[in-house]
């Protein structure tokens, strides 16, 4: 088993330094752009990186979207689904994460409802869905 090399002060305080030079000069920003512009057109043109995006699960248009496009997209604090920002404004709750707290309710609260019981009002009171056929 090998060791983990220790990372110290002393062993990052040189890179902190070439970097905070580089954000005073200016160079810095021109080079993350170009880092950002060659990883985002490798993953569009990689066909395994490329499977990776998501499809707004808000409008279904079947454009795949990144989480990088930090401009047309937004991300979902609680489950990390991707959505078009304009849809996702529009849109709370997040569906992924009401099919997840759906869920992961207990199998006794579904058997009940395929018993005829039916819910009371306040099961389903914290989700409010502002579109169908979800």
């Amino acid at each position: 088993m090998t060791s983990q090399p220790k990372v110290t002060y002393a062993t990052l305080a040189p890179v902190h330094t070439v970097l905070f030079c580089q954000v005073i000069d200016g160079k810095l920003a021109p080079f993350l752009s170009k880092v950002i512009k060659f990883a985002s057109s490798h993953v569009y043109s990689c066909s395994l990186c490329s499977e990776k995006g998501f499809i707004c699960e808000l409008c279904h248009n079947g454009q795949v979207i990144y989480p990088f496009q930090e401009g047309a997209t937004k991300r979902c604090e609680g489950c990390g689904a991707v959505f078009h920002s304009e849809c996702r404004m529009r849109a709370l709750p997040c569906p992924r994460c009401v099919r997840r707290e759906l869920h992961q309710r207990p199998s006794s609260f579904w058997r009940n409802l395929e018993q005829g019981d039916s819910p009371s009002d306040d099961t389903f009171s914290s989700f409010q869905l502002p579109y169908q056929d979800t």
